[in-house]
C-alpha cells in the first residue's frame, strides 16, 4: 500500500493513522458528538442487541482500536462488561480514553497496541469488541487471526461501524449535498467556514480510511481465521445520508448549531434510522452504510 507524504517524508498507512489520530484525539468527541450518557449508551447497547439478541454480561473484555472510549465505556455503563482492557495504536486517543474512564469511574486498563499484533496471551478474553476500527487496518486478516487467538474457546467477537462499499456511495452523496448547501449559506450570510488547519497531520485525514467492505468480505475474513456462527448485520441508509449531510454542512457553512437545532437534527436522524430498519429486509441491505459482525470461537 502506498505511503503518504508528510513534510517530504513517506509515511506508511499505519504511521499515517497514528499521526492523524494523535492529532485528532483532543477534538474527536466533539467532532463526532460522542458522550457517555443515556443517548450514546442506548446506541452502543443497540448494536449488541442487533447482532447478539440476548442480554448478558461478559467478564474480561478486550476493546481493539478503542479511540476515546465510545463503544467500550458506554457498554460498561450499560452493564454489559465487567473488566475492560482497551487498546489503540494512537497514544493520544488512549490518553483521552483514560480521562473519560476516570470521569466515569470505570475500571479500565489502557494498553497501547496494534490490533494486528496484540500483546496478550492466548485465550485471555471472553469477548473482543471493536467499533469503526477494521477499515483503518492495513491487513485486516492479521487482526482477525489475533482476535481469534486472544479469545477463550466459546468467546465472542463483535465488530460494528464498518463502512460498506455501496453505503459509502450513498454517504458520499450526502457529503457533497451538505457541503454544497454549506458553501451557499456561507456566501449568503458572509460567514466563513472553519479555518484551514495549518498542522500537516490534518492532511492525512483522507488517507487513514483504508477499506470498505461487503458483507461477504467480513464473513470470509472471520471464517478464514477460524470463527464459526458468523453473522453480519446492516444499518443506516437514509440516516447515513442525513448524518453525513449535516456534518458536511456544519463543516462548510461556518454556522454553529444551537441546542434546539442539534436536538432536531438528532431527532431527524433517529426517525430516519427507524425507517431504515423497516426498509432493510425489503431492500436486502443494499445501500446501507454500517456493517456489524458477530462470530464465536469454537469450544474445545
Amino acid at each position: 500500500m502506498r505511503g503518504a507524504a508528510l513534510e517530504g517524508v513517506e509515511v506508511d498507512p499505519k504511521r499515517a493513522n497514528i499521526l492523524f489520530h494523535d492529532w485528532e484525539a483532543s477534538r474527536y468527541d466533539g467532532k463526532w458528538s460522542i458522550s457517555f450518557d443515556d443517548r450514546c449508551t442506548a446506541y452502543a447497547l443497540g448494536r449488541l442487541k442487533k447482532v447478539l439478541g440476548s442480554e448478558g454480561r461478559w467478564g474480561r473484555v478486550l476493546e481493539v482500536g478503542g479511540g476515546t472510549g465510545f463503544f467500550g465505556l458506554n457498554l460498561w455503563r450499560g452493564g454489559r462488561l465487567e473488566k475492560l482492557v482497551a487498546t489503540d495504536i494512537s497514544r493520544g486517543m488512549l490518553e483521552v480514553y483514560r480521562g473519560n474512564a476516570l470521569a466515569l469511574g470505570a475500571p479500565v486498563q489502557c494498553v497501547g497496541a496494534d490490533a494486528e499484533r496484540l500483546p496478550f496471551a492466548d485465550a485471555s478474553f471472553d469477548s473482543v469488541l471493536g467499533h469503526a476500527v477494521l477499515h483503518h487496518l492495513p491487513a485486516p486478516q492479521f487482526a482477525f487471526a489475533e482476535f481469534f487467538r486472544a479469545l477463550r474457546p466459546g468467546g465472542v467477537l463483535v465488530l460494528a461501524g464498518e463502512p460498506s462499499r455501496d453505503g459509502q456511495i450513498v454517504a458520499g452523496v450526502g457529503k457533497r449535498v451538505g457541503a454544497a448547501l454549506g458553501r451557499t449559506v456561507s456566501r449568503l450570510t458572509g460567514r466563513n467556514g472553519p479555518a484551514v488547519e495549518e498542522d500537516e497531520r490534518a492532511r492525512l485525514e483522507p488517507l487513514v480510511d483504508l477499506h470498505t467492505f461487503s458483507p461477504g468480505d467480513l464473513v470470509r475474513l472471520a471464517r478464514e481465521a477460524g470463527f464459526e456462527g458468523v453473522r453480519v448485520g446492516r444499518e443506516e441508509l437514509l440516516s447515513s445520508f442525513w448524518g453525513w449531510a449535516v456534518r458536511s454542512f456544519q463543516a462548510t457553512s461556518g454556522m454553529r448549531p444551537t441546542p434546539a437545532l442539534a436536538y432536531l437534527s438528532y431527532w431527524a436522524y433517529l426517525t430516519l434510522f427507524r425507517v431504515d430498519e423497516l426498509m432493510c429486509p425489503i431492500l436486502r441491505g443494499r445501500g446501507y452504510y454500517n456493517l456489524l459482525l458477530t462470530a464465536r470461537k469454537p469450544e474445545d
